[in-house]
């Protein structure tokens, strides 16, 4: 009988090897919803500033490699060669204002979906 130890890094190579290759030939990219009143982001060369409520304004700079373009103020796309990185520079950008179960504010991904919750109502 054959033992089942070692076996499993042939899927995993063999998808590392083929989202390389898609990168290359015509690159990943993620697009990423603001929403909320009076949300809005600004690029600046490779400087985002976002407004999302604080008190004052949050920057981030765009990783060495990749390119964000914004199709609207409250529309990101971050585009890149290398998944890896496209998804953890839209990760961290998501973590300064995660989407919000009751109002719906926040950063989500374009192709989340996201149930708001109805809220309880006090006696």
């Amino acid at each position: 009988m054959r033992s089942r130890r070692g076996g499993g890094i042939c899927g995993t190579t063999i998808a590392l090897i083929a989202n390389m290759t898609r990168g290359v030939i015509s690159g990943h990219s993620k697009t990423i919803i603001l929403s909320g009143v009076g949300y809005r982001l600004e690029l600046r060369g490779c400087r985002l500033t976002m407004f999302i409520g604080y008190s004052h304004p949050v920057q981030h700079a765009v990783p060495e490699g990749l390119a964000a373009t914004l199709q609207s103020p409250t529309e990101l796309t971050i585009s890149g060669t290398d998944k890896q990185r496209v998804g953890e520079a839209a990760a961290d950008i998501r973590r300064y204002r995660p989407m919000e179960p009751y109002k719906g504010k926040g950063f989500r991904y374009a192709d989340e979906a996201m149930r708001l919750r109805v809220r309880r109502r006090s006696k």
